[in-house]
């Protein structure tokens, strides 16, 4: 019986590190903005286009950026312990998670590429 049971240990710590490396590298499929609504809160989503619009706050502990899409526009919020330098002519993708903040919905960027 310890036997088995080892057996199955083994099993569900290989499964375990298996769906850990898969949550790090599958991105999900990219949404034109129109698309996200609120039944998307609390999802991590995925968008491509431009931004036309950064901003710093408290005392440049997050940037506020503006992405536009050719299907709308959406606000997405990101630390700024990791500045990036924003190039408003280039394509960008945005992997995030939706929220609401002021009954509007944002993304809170985990991931940011530029294209």
């Amino acid at each position: 019986m310890e036997k088995r049971q080892a057996i199955f240990l083994i099993i569900s710590l290989i499964g375990i590190l298996m769906l850990l490396f898969l949550s790090q590298t599958l991105e999900p499929k990219t949404k034109a903005i129109s698309e996200i609504t609120e039944k998307n809160i609390n999802e991590i989503v995925k968008i491509r286009g431009q931004i036309t619009d950064a901003r710093e706050y408290n005392n440049k502990t997050f940037q506020v950026l503006t992405i536009k899409d050719k299907t709308g526009n959406i606000s997405a919020i990101m630390n700024a312990n990791n500045p990036i330098v924003i190039n408003k002519s280039k394509t960008y993708s945005i992997i995030g998670g939706v929220q609401t903040y002021n009954k509007s919905l944002q993304i809170a960027i985990s991931k940011i590429i530029l294209e």
